[in-house]
């Protein structure tokens, strides 16, 4: 019901769109980040009407350097919340195992194993066996899941998932550093303990009881299962990222590039600004990457 939303676009002014968007923003306690979404989709509508001559001026695209200050501000978690504890990840590690041991889903192998390698969801459902160069201590990142949208009757929705051969933001590729003794050896695990289930690892290092590919939505299922039974609070996988990279940076044994490079970001200053939380807990330095990230934890691999 915005007004200017029935003003006739080929009068419409800027300044009349900045005042409507305002008005929902502060109406609807928008956030600046749901404030420039919405302005996103103001822009695709006036972008349409500049491809088809209803306008000649990209006014939407004129709104600049609104401040921050003025929309609703978005309450941050406390750091607590952010990532896992030492003591939860134990916590965590066991009830994996147990619920492993009691359904035979290799997911929540996975969620283990990414407290090695920090990877997003889309990344590590899309994993290969071959993906690891275990004598260069590198695992090479080249894949990822996305949704399939369809439109039918003007209406979108999911068609389920496939996998694609680059990562977020169109990126190829990334190398992620891991340890050479923990990582291979849970490795290992996994396709000792898949395999031990009649099926194999050729196709994808993670498959479903049922043969299929796992999913994104099976490994955020597993960690709901997961925090559930350990009575811990609820977080998904980017947790264990956060988790994972905090680690990294308060051990300071890896430089700021190498440490953005592991996370997939172009700069350590995003890494810096929205992965690096504090626990009110020693952290003691490390030799290695893997006793970084699993604080030391017996993986009970010969369980």
């Amino acid at each position: 019901n915005a007004e200017f939303i029935t003003i006739d676009i080929k009068s419409l002014k800027t300044s009349q769109i900045l005042k409507g968007l305002l008005d929902i923003s502060e109406k609807n306690s928008l956030t600046i980040r749901k404030f420039r979404d919405l302005k996103t989709v103001i822009n695709g509508v006036l972008d349409y009407a500049v491809v088809n001559d209803l306008v000649d001026i990209k006014r939407c695209r004129q709104i600049r350097n609104v401040s921050p200050d003025i929309f609703a501000q978005k309450e941050d978690k406390p750091d607590e919340e952010q990532i896992y504890s030492f003591e939860e990840q134990e916590i965590f590690f066991d009830e994996c195992l147990k619920l492993y041991k009691r359904h035979q889903n290799p997911a929540y192998l996975a969620v283990i194993l990414n407290f090695l390698l920090g990877l997003r969801a889309g990344e590590l459902c899309a994993l290969k066996l071959q993906d690891f160069d275990f004598e260069r201590h590198i695992l090479t990142a080249r894949r990822s899941e996305v949704k399939i949208r369809t439109v039918e009757n003007g209406k979108a929705s999911s068609a389920g998932t496939k996998i694609v051969n680059h990562l977020k933001c169109g990126h190829k590729k990334r190398e992620v550093i891991i340890d050479p003794e923990v990582t291979e050896r849970f490795v290992r695990y996994i396709v000792e303990k898949v395999e031990a289930t009649g099926q194999n690892c050729d196709e994808w290092l993670f498959t479903r009881p049922d043969g299929c590919r796992m999913t994104e939505s099976n490994i955020m299922h597993a960690m709901q299962n997961v925090n559930r039974n350990a009575k811990i609070k609820q977080r998904g996988n980017h947790a264990i990222r956060k988790t994972m990279l905090t680690r990294l940076i308060q051990s300071k044994l890896f430089s700021t590039t190498d440490i953005a490079r592991q996370a997939g970001h172009a700069s350590f200053e995003t890494t810096q600004k929205y992965y690096a939380f504090a626990r009110k807990e020693e952290i003691g330095k490390s030799e290695r990457i893997g006793q970084v990230v699993t604080a030391n934890f017996n993986l009970g691999l010969t369980s």
